[in-house]
């Protein structure tokens, strides 16, 4: 979050300063947590249908979707990061705005209430049925979307449909 407000000057990262020798020190740790759970439980994971089992099957094909153990570690931080930030800011907006608008908190209350039953919580199962619960969730998502951009790189030519998009940036 602090490199996207900073000004951005080409190859300022790579200049030592304190920040950026932290920033790295944190990249490399990590990156070197990711790997180490990757090996641990990549046996384990590689037949199930859990999304690091997903990618690491598709490490293992033979053909050019192929992932590489790093494009791994870097899809696991995306996920784990953004997944993190976006979910926390959605709670947190939501509980504002549960907290401007008592009678939708009520109507929210009274729902889990019924659906769940007084002294339970809300499970996969019945998580369908809270209507109203998912109308504050998507209203949330509309008037405070958690992600304003995410920042993709292509790292080989694709084509989707009639549109080539080239590797890296080239024209």
């Amino acid at each position: 979050l602090l490199a996207m407000r900073t000004f951005y000057f080409p190859g300022f990262r790579f200049v030592p300063t304190k920040k950026n020798r932290r920033r790295h020190s944190l990249n490399q740790e990590i990156r070197s947590s990711l790997r180490k759970l990757i090996e641990i439980n990549g046996r384990k994971c590689e037949d199930s249908k859990n999304l690091l089992g997903l990618m690491l099957s598709a490490s293992k094909t033979d053909n050019e979707f192929k992932m590489g153990i790093e494009e791994i570690i870097d899809e696991c931080k995306t996920f784990y990061f953004a997944g993190k930030e976006t979910t926390a800011n959605l709670l947190t907006w939501a509980t504002l705005l549960l907290a401007l608008h008592k009678e939708w908190q009520d109507k929210a209350h009274g729902e889990v209430y019924q659906v769940c039953g007084k002294h339970k919580h809300p499970n996969a199962e019945n998580l369908s049925s809270l209507k109203i619960v998912n109308m504050v969730l998507k209203e949330t998502l509309r008037l405070y979307p958690p992600a304003l951009f995410i920042n993709r790189t292509v790292t080989r030519d694709v084509k989707l449909g009639k549109l080539d998009i080239p590797a890296d940036g080239k024209s």
